[in-house]
């Protein structure tokens, strides 16, 4: 039970990154690790100071 709360709350991060819904302040309160899979999914970006932040979306051309 506890396993799916977590697979819940982590798709709802990963949805609002993909809807332009998420805030800098969202992805300060999540893990390193979440963060990381969100970075590699091409949501974040992570700063030279370790921070991550918002990747802006790309108009599409």
């Amino acid at each position: 039970m506890c396993a799916e709360f977590w697979q819940r709350e982590f798709a709802a991060f990963i949805s609002a990154l993909m809807n332009g819904q998420a805030t800098q302040q969202m992805v300060d309160a999540k893990s390193d690790r979440w963060n990381r899979i969100a970075m590699e999914r091409g949501f974040l970006r992570r700063m030279p100071d370790g921070k991550f932040v918002i990747r802006q979306a790309q108009a599409a051309a």
